[in-house]
């Protein structure tokens, strides 16, 4: 696996900047390592891991290095999807289909009835709380939910936001600055629960009355700034 994650690089870029992004942090290491832990029992199913907020690759392109196959991804830039395709290019040797999905849209498409998450958490509790509700609703009910981030950005409210899908949520040590938070059980009321997202408002402004002839119906998905407002 090391291999593959020195072989990649912050598409377009090379990496090589300074101040420029990197292919592989801490959190993806740790979300892998954790991965390699939990992979041994299904790795090889097909469909078992579902990634969610890759940026250029490491977790994708990782858990196929540990023997993942057919695993679905989705990232909400197109240009970490375009990254994870490039990089997939130059590490992957064999040829034919690639061994992982990309969705282009958050569905219960892309973690129906998987085991494993991993997940780069979100800067937005709105974006986490919409996938770990429809993660809890479609994925495996033994499913495993292993999100990582660095200190400095997460908070106590992303355990909250977690425990309102999940009945068991516990945070793992730090290492070199990232934390994994680990989700398991999902709970009854959220899987009954009905969707809560895309979220509606209707927008009766005077200023957009008198601009379009009528209120603006908004829909809004958890990552969006400003959500419906």
């Amino acid at each position: 696996m090391n291999d593959v994650l020195d072989a990649l690089t912050p598409w377009p870029e090379d990496g090589l900047r300074a101040d420029g992004p990197v292919a592989v942090d801490a959190t993806d290491r740790l979300l892998l390592d954790e991965a390699a832990n939990l992979l041994d029992g299904f790795r090889a199913c097909d469909g078992a891991v579902a990634v969610v907020g890759d940026h250029f690759g490491a977790l994708t392109l990782g858990v196929v290095a540990l023997d993942g196959r057919g695993v679905r991804v989705h990232t909400d830039a197109v240009t970490s999807e375009q990254a994870i395709c490039a990089n997939a290019d130059v590490v992957l040797s064999h040829h034919g289909p690639r061994p992982f999905v990309v969705h282009p849209a958050l569905t219960a498409a892309v973690v129906a009835g998987a085991r494993l998450v991993l997940m780069q958490l979100p800067r937005s509790l709105d974006e986490l709380r919409e996938v770990a509700h429809l993660i809890a609703c479609h994925a495996s009910p033994d499913v495993t939910v292993v999100a990582g981030g660095r200190i400095k950005h997460m908070t106590p409210a992303m355990n909250d936001v977690l425990a309102e899908s999940f009945a068991d949520v516990q945070a793992s040590l730090a290492r070199s600055k990232s934390r994994l938070l680990i989700a398991r059980n999902p709970q009854p009321t959220s899987v009954n629960f009905p969707p809560i997202f895309p979220r509606k408002a209707v927008l009766d402004d005077r200023e957009i009355v008198d601009a379009v002839g009528n209120p603006v119906t908004v829909l809004a998905h958890g990552g969006v700034f400003a959500g419906t407002t």
